[in-house]
């Protein structure tokens, strides 16, 4: 009984060593994406709140989404954004239904030249 018991341990323990090796490994590369993710959305964001000021920015449409989504819906998105940026979500019916693809939009908020917190949506005619 006590062999068993023993043999169990160095399972046991061989498997412990496997994630240990594999957590020294993954915890920087996951630590980096993360510290990469938050200064690259948050340097901007801050730099906007204390620098920033009323801006317009004119972008053109590429699509438009109808219905309702968890994560975005009746979104509308725009060419000459990272992809990350790209979309804004709950656009009123009044305001999407007069878009299209290739349609000018200028969206104003507070900003810097680098881009815009988007505080209204309108068409350029």
């Amino acid at each position: 009984m006590s062999i068993a018991v023993v043999r169990a341990k160095t399972k046991e323990t061989g498997i412990g060593e496997a994630r240990k090796a594999l957590a020294v490994v993954v915890s920087p590369v996951f630590g980096f994406f993360i510290s990469y993710s938050a200064v690259m959305a948050g340097g901007p964001a801050i730099i906007t709140l204390v620098a920033g000021h009323n801006v317009e920015h004119i972008y053109t449409v590429s699509g438009v989404q109808t219905g309702r989504s968890s994560k975005c819906g009746n979104s509308v998105t725009m060419d000459q954004l990272p992809i990350v940026a790209q979309t804004l979500c709950y656009i009123s019916d009044e305001v999407r239904k007069t878009l299209h693809p290739g349609v000018q939009i200028a969206i104003t908020g507070r900003g810097t030249r680098f881009g815009v917190f988007a505080r209204q949506l309108r068409r350029i005619d």
